[in-house]
C-alpha cells in the first residue's frame, strides 16, 4: 500500500506565516500537548488550499498519540486527524521547543506508520526518528517490520546505534507543504483555541475513564469503581470503511455487529457466519427502507432493519427502540441479558452517528461522593473500544435493543 508521509526535515519549502525569531527566547522547553495541538490545527489550515493536500475545512482532530523515546523521555505528540469518520492523515509534532521547525512529519492522506502494527492496548508508542516507530506492549517491543523483541534489547540498540528502518520499502511519497519553521511561540503568543476543530464537544476520544476524570473532574480526588459490565472479549469490533469504504454506513455496521454477536457468541446458527455476508443482509433491508451509501439510515429505521434481518434468517426476534430509562436498560442488557445495544447521537462526540454499546462502568469521587458514569463502545471507526462520559451526554437520539 502506497504511503504518502512526508518529513519536514529534509524538505525545501516556502513560509508562509508572519515569521518569528527562532533565536527568541523560550518560555518553556517542553511543548505540551495542547500546544501540539495549536500547532498541528495551524498547519493543517495553512495547507488546506494545498494541491498536495486533502484536508479541507471538516478536517478535525480526532485523537493524540504521545510518543516517546527508548529512554521514556516524551519527544513529540502524533495528532491524528479525520474528516466525517474517515482518516484525513495525521501531523507530529516535537515536543521540543528548541526546535527550529517543530512539524516533524505529517501526511494527509495515510495513517501513522505505527498504524500497522499497533495493538489496541499497546502501552507506549516511540518515535526514534522520522517513520521509525516501535510499539510497546506488556515490556515486549514489535517493529514496523514485524521484529519482538524485549524491552530491554530495544534499548540496547537504540544506544549502540543498530536499529534502522528501511524508510523505501514504504513507498514514500512526498506531499509538499506550504509551510516551514514552525516555531512554538506562534501559538504561545497568539493561542489558538481549537474546540471547533476537534471531533465533537467532549474534545477527544475517551480511551482511559480514569484520565478523563482527572482531567474533567478532580485531579485530587480518588476514583474508585463502582460497578462494571462488558460484552468483551466475545464481542467483535468492525470498522465500518472496510465493510463499505467510503459510506454513511455507521448504522448498517452497528446492526451488523450486533448480529454477528448473536450468531457467535448467543449461538444463533442460521445466521451468515461471516461479517461479509452479515453485513450484505442487513444492507439489503436498510436500502429496502431508504438507506443510501452518501445518505445514510433514519435512526428512527434501526430497530426495523433490525427485525427485518433476523426475519430473514427465520428467527422471531425484533429490535426495539427505547427513549427512556436510558441507563438502567443499558445496564440490564449489557450485565443481565449479556446482549450489545445500539445507540444514536445526534451531538457531541459522535454527532450524528450511531454505535454499539458493548459495556458500561462508573466511578465514585473520595472528595464529594459524586459518582461519574461510562458507556463502552464500538464506534465503526475504530476496532479498539472507546467510551463516553454519560453524565455530559445531552444528545442522544434513541438506544436500539432485541427483543428474543
Amino acid at each position: 500500500m502506497k504511503k504518502c508521509i512526508s518529513i519536514l526535515l529534509v524538505m525545501i519549502m516556502s513560509f508562509t506565516l508572519c515569521t518569528v525569531n527562532v533565536s527568541a527566547e523560550i518560555n518553556s522547553e517542553m511543548i505540551n500537548e495542547s500546544e501540539a495541538k495549536q500547532l498541528a490545527i495551524l498547519f493543517v489550515a495553512q495547507n488546506i488550499n494545498n494541491d498536495d493536500m486533502t484536508w479541507n475545512n471538516s478536517t478535525k482532530i480526532a485523537n493524540t498519540v504521545t510518543l516517546y523515546d527508548e529512554k521514556n523521555n516524551i519527544t513529540g505528540y502524533s495528532v491524528e486527524l479525520e474528516n466525517n469518520g474517515m482518516s484525513n492523515g495525521y501531523v507530529v509534532v516535537s515536543a521540543n521547543a528548541y526546535d527550529e521547525n517543530v512539524i516533524k512529519e505529517f501526511s494527509s492522506k495515510a495513517e501513522p506508520l505505527y498504524k500497522e502494527v499497533i495493538s489496541d492496548n499497546a502501552d507506549k508508542i516511540y518515535h526514534i526518528s522520522p517513520l521509525e516507530y516501535y510499539v510497546e506492549n506488556n515490556n515486549k517491543v514489535l517493529s514496523l517490520d514485524g521484529e519482538n523483541m524485549s524491552k530491554q534489547t530495544f534499548v540496547q540498540m537504540v544506544e549502540n546505534k543498530t536499529v534502522d528502518v528501511e524508510v523505501a520499502e514504504f513507498s514514500i511519497e512526498t506531499e509538499e507543504s506550504n509551510v516551514v519553521n514552525y516555531n512554538v511561540e506562534i501559538i504561545r503568543e497568539n493561542p489558538i483555541d481549537i474546540t471547533p476543530f476537534v471531533t465533537g464537544s467532549q474534545g477527544t476520544a475517551i480511551y482511559d475513564p480514569l484520565t478523563w476524570l482527572s482531567s474533567k473532574y478532580s485531579s485530587t480526588a480518588t476514583w474508585t469503581n463502582d460497578g462494571y459490565g462488558t460484552l468483551e472479549p466475545g464481542i467483535t469490533a468492525f470498522k465500518q470503511n472496510d465493510l463499505e469504504a467510503g459510506a454513511n454506513n455507521c448504522s448498517i455496521t452497528a446492526i451488523a455487529t450486533v448480529v454477528y454477536y448473536y450468531k457467535h457468541i448467543k449461538g444463533y446458527g442460521d445466521i451468515d457466519s461471516s461479517i461479509t455476508d452479515i453485513y450484505a443482509t442487513v444492507r439489503d433491508k436498510a436500502v429496502a427502507r431508504g438507506y443510501t451509501a452518501s445518505g445514510g439510515t433514519d435512526y428512527w429505521d434501526i430497530d426495523n432493519i433490525l427485525t427485518d434481518t433476523f426475519a430473514e434468517y427465520g428467527y422471531d426476534m425484533e429490535g426495539n427502540n427505547d427513549y427512556v430509562n436510558l441507563w438502567n436498560t443499558i445496564k440490564t442488557e449489557i450485565t443481565t441479558n449479556w446482549s450489545p445495544i445500539i445507540l444514536s447521537m445526534t451531538g457531541g462526540y459522535y454527532d450524528n452517528h450511531t454505535v454499539t454499546i458493548v459495556g458500561w462502568t462508573q466511578f465514585k469521587s473520595s472528595e464529594d461522593d459524586e459518582t461519574v458514569r461510562f458507556l463502552k463502545v464500538y464506534d465503526g471507526w475504530t476496532t479498539s473500544n472507546r467510551y463516553m462520559d454519560y453524565e455530559k451526554i445531552t444528545a442522544i437520539k434513541n438506544i436500539t435493543k432485541v427483543i428474543e
